[in-house]
């Protein structure tokens, strides 16, 4: 027996508004010993929250603070350069945990090359910064993920690190159907990333279901070139398209969701979870890409879902039968039920240390 115990775990989080802070209650009810969660904005703004304390920080503070400590392993929750940055800081026997939340994979040059919709790098800046998270990568002995994204990984990035599955960062209880009747109203995409592919799925949509079906697009986050060639386009191929340029609170985002009978995805990636996971627990339909390695996930495991071949004017509005949307709810609750990803997130707060700290 190792005496784990002597050693810290550090967890190092990339700010979301979706996502940290019910990660790091998570963190607090289950990770024993000693421990410390780094949250990071931006390399001049970071939290340190360690002993009961909550200290802001620039990177460098951070950087020499971890210099400090006995840490036997850090995880790394998305695979940021702020966290790049820190992990050339830690000490050789650290034992490093890479929690993939998706963004941080498929934007990896290996990756984003041949997942189409997403830009390719510009700028000796950028170029940097991607190299830094590649110099890092071969570090990594720990890496937990979705299905879909352990594919994905193992086809374009030869890791010699241990793989466990994590089906999602939240379970079943942070999730919630619709309490509304639908409308005749189709989602296209999740965000304003260019991942969305939005103008394939406009010009796809107004092809396959005609320009006076309603249009609900989420495009908040900052005004481009991008999105102003989204509004556009949709302003010219639908008469009646909403546009969600805004950022809105969940519980009013949820209801607007909840009036839309389909949901159609055009990333080739894994993306958009949190948004899909009410739309298969309400018996709505979803369609994606055939590439997109969630769906192929999906498929593979009996979901009811479909593929972008699959929309026309007459399927694309009707809910899914009572034993299609039993059976999504019954798969859905069991990959997502609380014990199951419980007992996924025990592996990562271990305290693992590599063969020679030990």
């Amino acid at each position: 027996m190792y005496l784990s115990f002597l050693f810290m775990h550090i967890h190092v989080i990339i700010r979301s508004s979706a996502f940290t802070d019910p990660l790091c209650t998570l963190i607090r009810e289950k990770q024993k010993g000693d421990y410390a969660i780094i949250v990071t904005d931006s390399y001049q703004s970071i939290e340190l929250h360690y002993n009961n304390t909550v200290t802001r920080m620039h990177l460098f503070q951070v950087s020499k603070w971890i210099q400090q400590q006995n840490i036997g392993t850090a995880t790394i929750h998305f695979l940021s350069t702020t966290a790049a940055y820190l992990i050339r800081r830690l000490d050789k026997n650290t034992t490093v945990n890479w929690l993939i939340w998706g963004g941080d994979l498929y934007n990896l040059p290996k990756v984003r090359k041949h997942i189409k919709g997403i830009a390719p790098i510009r700028g000796i800046k950028e170029r940097i910064s991607y190299k830094l998270l590649e110099l890092v990568l071969p570090r990594i002995q720990r890496i937990f993920a979705n299905p879909g994204d352990l594919h994905v990984l193992d086809q374009y990035l030869r890791l010699n690190a241990k793989k466990y599955t994590l089906n999602y960062l939240l379970d079943i209880n942070h999730f919630q159907s619709f309490d509304q009747s639908p409308s005749k109203v189709i989602l296209i995409g999740n965000s304003d990333d260019p991942a969305n592919n939005h103008l394939e799925l406009l010009q796809r949509l107004s092809i396959k279901v005609g320009k006076t079906t309603r249009i609900l697009m989420p495009l908040s986050g900052v005004s481009n070139s991008y999105t102003k060639q989204i509004e556009q386009s949709a302003q010219e191929k639908f008469e009646n398209v909403e546009i969600l340029d805004r950022f809105v609170p969940y519980d009013e985002f949820h209801q607007l969701l909840g009036k839309c009978c389909s949901l159609v995805y055009g990333h080739r990636r894994q993306q958009g979870m949190a948004t899909l996971f009410p739309f298969l627990l309400s018996g709505r339909r979803c369609y994606f890409p055939r590439e997109n390695p969630f769906y192929k996930f999906l498929k593979e495991n009996n979901f009811n879902v479909f593929n972008l071949d699959e929309i026309d004017l007459k399927s694309i509005f009707l809910p899914l039968s009572e034993k299609e949307k039993a059976q999504n709810l019954t798969l859905l609750t069991s990959y997502l039920s609380q014990e199951t990803i419980s007992n996924q997130w025990d592996s990562i707060f271990e305290t693992e240390l590599s063969p020679s700290a030990k």
